[in-house]
């Protein structure tokens, strides 16, 4: 293999990397067979591997042995160690028991008893492929709104499955007022907000969809509202807003891993209502109110995550109160107040109520440049405000304001379509009040087999390991993000098997 020949483990890790997004159709390969057990067990181990089920898993095991038996049984044990037996019924344990005897072996397991979070923690966490996407869609921004809050309002979160229109509400929340919203992986996480009694928050919140619960968090050293929340990797960081002492400048990170808060450099002017996205390790906020006095700041404000400094890039135009979402080769942003008066390079313009609502949809280049390329095509109709997110491929938009009336409609549209589909439901049920959007994000949930056995409230025997050995997944790695598996192997081991079968 290259990767072996050249001793590059750069390439070493991608090619793991890639057959674990392919292991469905590496395990039908006749080159699987000739893997090395470490690289093996390595792919075993890893959280990348696109299987829906534990029992593909075993079963890749079990064609791996039994194509050389004779050298590989006593390997068997070993290898089923990396099999996460916590996630199967146990008429699943049943049947690999029962295959395993095919094979002229007994495994005997360890059992516990065990709710649906013990067997969540026992396994290690949930692989690539046990998981499907949903749309968060969080609504009632405004101090107006929660005031006159009451028992029959909307909902204030909601999770939309576009495929099927099936709707489900999220674990209630404290509400405020315009919060930081922003998601990682499986976990949600809103920031700040302003109370009803008109003070400010600092707490950070934390939604699981595996444990579908809410969990407090470090709060942020500074309570801020009208902010932007944004995650890169494992950290997230609140940037600008506003609180009882005024606008604020000032900045800090999260270090999900270590739930620490650092300040990091301030922003050069204070911003509310960019259009804000990560992209390349980098965050881009794009246009927004540059003050309270409601300017419009006339350009792009990024952060270099690496430098820790922030540098601006002129627009050729106004924007407020647009979306941004982040894409393969660049960040797509989608409608907002826009107008393209202006003076110089960096004087920002006095903002009006009278600033036009655009349908204009642009792509930004790491640089910051606008490009034509993608064409990405205007809005059915004038925008702001709204939400916006990518789902399986698609941008996704929802919401939004419209000369001045709060929109209901879904619209969404993939690179290299004309125009946009209007989605056939609305965000609301009829008689319903329609309700400005905060933010929409994709969430990552568990599938439903497995929803139903981690969120299990009752407990019951669990299969946490084969009888006699220690279970592979240490404390630390019980929470471990998609990325972080330990994918590591000698260069030597990858690709030994395949070279011995050649020679």
């Amino acid at each position: 293999m290259l990767a072996h020949d050249h001793n590059n483990a750069t390439l070493l890790r991608g090619t793991l990397r890639y057959l674990g997004l392919r292991f469905e159709a590496l395990l039908e390969h006749r080159d699987f067979l000739l893997l090395d057990s470490s690289a093996l067990v390595c792919l075993l181990s890893s959280d990348r591997l696109t299987v829906s089920s534990e029992m593909e898993v075993f079963r890749a095991v079990r064609r791996w042995v039994a194509a050389a038996p004779t050298e590989r049984l006593l390997l068997l044990k070993t290898l089923l160690r990396y099999v996460r037996f916590p996630l199967l019924t146990p008429g699943e344990i049943a049947q690999i028991q029962a295959d395993v005897t095919t094979l002229g072996q007994e495994v005997e397991f360890q059992w516990e008893s065990l709710n649906g979070a013990g067997r969540l923690r026992a396994s290690g966490g949930l692989r690539q492929g046990m998981y499907q996407e949903r749309i968060v869609c969080i609504k009632v921004p405004r101090l107006r709104d929660i005031l006159s809050v009451n028992e029959d309002m909307d909902c204030y979160m909601q999770c939309l499955n576009p495929n099927t229109g099936s709707r489900t509400k999220l674990p209630p929340l404290d509400l405020v007022a315009l919060p930081g919203c922003s998601v990682l992986g499986h976990r949600l996480y809103l920031s700040g907000g302003k109370f009803p009694d008109g003070s400010y928050s600092q707490a950070l919140h934390e939604y699981s969809s595996l444990t579908h619960r809410w969990i407090e968090r470090p709060a942020m050293s500074t309570p801020r509202s009208v902010h932007m929340l944004l995650t890169w990797k494992q950290q997230l960081f609140a940037l600008s807003g506003w609180n009882d002492t005024g606008p604020l400048t000032s900045a800090e990170r999260f270090d999900v891993a270590r739930q620490t808060w650092s300040p990091i450099a301030s922003l050069p002017i204070v911003l509310r209502f960019s259009a804000s996205a990560p992209y390349k390790n980098k965050l881009y906020l794009i246009g927004g109110d540059a003050d309270s006095d409601e300017i419009v700041y006339q350009g792009i404000l990024v952060y270099n995550i690496h430098l820790d400094t922030w540098a601006q890039v002129p627009l050729e135009f106004c924007l407020h109160g647009a979306a941004a979402v982040a894409m393969d080769t660049g960040i797509c942003v989608i409608g907002g107040f826009f107008s393209k008066k202006s003076t110089s390079t960096y004087p920002n313009q006095r903002f009006s109520q009278l600033l036009p609502c655009t349908s204009k949809c642009f792509f930004l280049l790491e640089a910051g440049v606008v490009s034509k390329e993608p064409a990405i095509p205007s809005l059915p109709l004038p925008l702001a405000f709204a939400g916006a997110t990518v789902f399986q491929g698609k941008v996704y938009v929802m919401g939004g304001v419209c000369t001045s009336r709060t929109h209901d409609a879904i619209y969404h549209w993939e690179p290299g379509e004309a125009a946009w589909t209007q989605y056939p439901d609305t965000l609301t049920g009829p008689g319903t009040v329609v309700r400005r959007v905060l933010k929409v994000v994709t969430l990552r949930v568990a599938k439903a087999n497995l929803r139903v056995l981690i969120q299990d409230a009752s407990e019951s025997p669990v299969a946490v390991g084969l009888a006699g050995t220690s279970v592979p997944f240490a404390e630390g790695r019980r929470d471990a993000p998609l990325g972080d598996s330990p994918d590591t192997l000698s260069l030597a081991s990858l690709g030994a098997g395949a070279q011995e079968e050649q020679e």
